[in-house]
């Protein structure tokens, strides 16, 4: 069943105005994830903070020097700082709504520029990278790859040095795990660039095979050209009685 959070933010309200009570303690009282709920739950901060400055006030002036007033006033300090985080982490989350809005809105254009992955594609920066990444390459792939594979291989040597060193028995057996893990993941990334350098090779080879093929196809039309002009043409005897015909004058009748 759907939690009805806008029946949940007016109880929280009218609690908070009441008990000035945080957000955090509420979800616990109420037995709700913190974490989801203060997404949705959004404190009234502008009613909730005067209302802590007078408790505060009304307190100092009338008991300056109560022991317990330091407790006290740290609860209402902590309830008001996150009351704070709250309606932060509240607008974050408009202005990522906004954000994601003005690439919906685009409708059927924000299909036809990201075809099958549009539905992926919400954000203006996920825009922007999907641009860049249309524009790498395999070489690209490949050269990253290899700066990976290079950054590995020092990671590789540090940890054998560590295993080198004066390490107790648990060091050694998570730094083994480690190593094990950079050598699986070293041989992941070799096996990846000779894939790369494979399909590398299979596509300049193909390219060379279009190019000749071009080539031979131009030069065969070329030889058809010349043949035709030592042959005088393509024309044939029908034709050029067909010409002589046409040239007499009479559109080709006989005069009775």
């Amino acid at each position: 069943m759907a939690t009805d959070w806008d029946v949940l933010n007016q109880q929280f309200i009218k609690e908070n105005l009441r008990t000035e009570i945080s957000v955090k303690a509420w979800c616990e009282k109420k037995k709700l994830n913190y974490a989801t709920a203060r997404r949705h739950i959004k404190p009234s901060a502008h009613v909730a903070q005067p209302s802590v400055r007078k408790v505060r006030s009304a307190e100092q002036t009338e008991n300056p020097r109560k022991p317990d007033l330091p407790n006290t006033d740290n609860k209402q300090i902590q309830s008001v700082k996150e009351i704070h985080e709250d309606e932060v982490m509240h607008n974050d989350s408009e202005k990522r709504s906004a954000s994601k809005k003005r690439v919906l809105s685009l409708g059927n254009q924000n299909a036809r520029t990201f075809g099958h992955y549009s539905e992926f594609i919400t954000t203006d920066e996920d825009a922007l990278r999907y641009s860049s990444a249309s524009m790498a390459s395999l070489r690209d792939e490949l050269c990253l790859i290899r700066m990976q594979l290079s950054n590995l291989m020092v990671a590789i040597k540090q940890t054998e040095a560590d295993l080198n060193g004066d390490i107790t028995v648990e060091q050694k057996i998570s730094l083994n795990n480690t190593y094990d893990k950079f050598q699986t993941n070293a041989n992941v990334k070799v096996a990846r660039i000779e894939s790369l350098e494979i399909s590398l090779v299979g596509l300049e080879k193909t390219k060379a095979d279009t190019e000749r093929s071009i080539v031979l196809t131009r030069k065969a039309q070329l030889e058809a050209d010349k043949l035709s002009r030592e042959s005088g043409g393509s024309e044939t005897p029908l034709s050029k009685i067909y010409d002589e015909i046409l040239a007499m004058g009479s559109d080709g009748m006989l005069n009775h």
